[in-house]
């Protein structure tokens, strides 16, 4: 398991980085897009429709399966602090089922979408260009994908009674 576990981190490094560069980008995009208002009175081509359809989708879904696996999701542990360990076990495992079961229709719901999409080539029309539109459908696939694929090991790892974050495991 320790391989799979290795993998999944590594994944979700990965798709952390890839939401990381597209906050910078973002950033640089907005501010070139500013100085062009600034210094020759017009905007950037797309700026608005790439910032929108493009970096922020990559930065909030890419990165919720490495937020998963570091257990840094927002949580209400007042119902659960009282809890034996067994019972918290099982309080635990079945919110991990039905993340996953959540995550798992939220991924299949994302690729039919994409598929569609991909294969009618949606665009939204701009005054110079036709801008594509149908790949950063696929950004939704990978962090939900992800993310499900995150809560199956974790709910395989509680039934272990292994610790579930890469905080847990540093540390405890």
């Amino acid at each position: 398991m320790t391989g799979l576990t290795r993998l999944t981190w590594h994944l979700m490094r990965l798709l952390f980085l890839a939401g990381s560069v597209a906050v910078i980008l973002m950033m640089l995009h907005i501010g070139a897009d500013v100085l062009s208002r600034a210094l020759l009175g017009r905007p950037t081509v797309g700026m608005v429709e790439t910032v929108t359809n493009y970096y922020m989708i990559a930065v909030c879904f890419l990165p919720l399966a490495f937020v998963q696996i570091e257990g840094a999701h927002l949580t209400v542990d007042s119902f659960t602090m009282a809890l034996p360990p067994r019972a918290l076990q099982v309080v635990t495992l079945f919110s991990l089922l039905v993340a996953a079961g959540i995550s798992g229709l939220l991924t299949w719901h994302s690729a039919l979408s994409a598929l569609h999409k991909t294969r009618t080539g949606e665009y939204t029309d701009l005054s110079v260009i036709d801008f594509p539109l149908w790949p950063a459908r696929w950004l939704l696939v990978a962090g939900y994908g992800t993310t499900f694929l995150t809560l199956c090991l974790q709910a395989i790892l509680c039934l272990a009674g292994r610790p579930l974050s890469m905080t847990e495991r540093a540390h405890g």
